[in-house]
């Protein structure tokens, strides 16, 4: 049994001797490494930014669901600033994926003009 004495939990009171309690907070622990690991690795492979962008488009998803899932009313501002965060990531991916074809186009030139001095020896 633990008891939390200060702040604005006072006398809050717990127990994690329950098995069902215990693997909550370990799955929870789990998943939560899980997340942090994953964003890890998708700003290693990509950008800060990307992460950015992808973190904000799942917000726009969440948001979305909720409106259908729960029928959540939302403000015509609100679905402007879908829109917009829609719209900008779709800009942002388009303009991602032509400068990824660029340097994949200018990488092969190189090494067709590599082979080329190669050949020429």
């Amino acid at each position: 049994s633990a008891r939390v004495s200060s702040g604005p939990w006072l006398s809050l009171s717990y127990k994690l001797n329950n098995a069902a309690q215990l693997s909550t907070v370990m799955t929870t622990a789990v998943m939560s490494f899980f997340l942090n690991w994953s964003n890890f690795m998708t700003n290693k492979a990509t950008s800060p930014l990307t992460l950015s962008v992808a973190g904000n488009l799942k917000q726009v998803i969440t948001i979305y669901l909720s409106v259908i899932i729960f029928n959540n009313p939302i403000s015509p501002m609100n679905a402007l600033g879908i829109t917009v965060a829609i719209l900008g990531t779709a800009i942002y991916t388009y303009y991602t994926l032509l400068e990824d074809r660029a340097r994949k186009a200018a990488a092969a030139a190189k090494s067709v003009q590599m082979e080329n001095l190669q050949s020429q020896r």
